[in-house]
């Protein structure tokens, strides 16, 4: 993955921080190898100041983190997703 250049940076960070009210999680999962993504993203998400968008590598604590809004059925959905299923 290219860089994003400022602008898209900062229009990113924008929609993380204005993103709709009523989404009460945004979680993005990344792959631990790709680098690049794994400086930038955060800090986009960090720079939104909202504990509720969060980058995960991992699975697992992408999915707890979800699972606390979620009901059985959405969870189980996120998992079958996830799961290439």
């Amino acid at each position: 993955m290219v860089i994003y250049p400022p602008a898209v940076a900062d229009r990113l960070v924008e929609l993380f921080t204005s993103i709709n009210t009523r989404i009460l999680r945004a979680a993005l999962l990344v792959s631990p190898t790709n680098h690049t993504v794994n400086l930038q993203l955060p800090r986009i998400v960090r720079e939104s100041e909202n504990p509720y968008r969060r980058v995960f590598r991992d699975v697992a604590p992408f999915t707890e983190f979800l699972g606390e809004v979620l009901d059985a059925n959405e969870l189980s959905r996120v998992k079958a997703f996830l799961s290439g299923q």
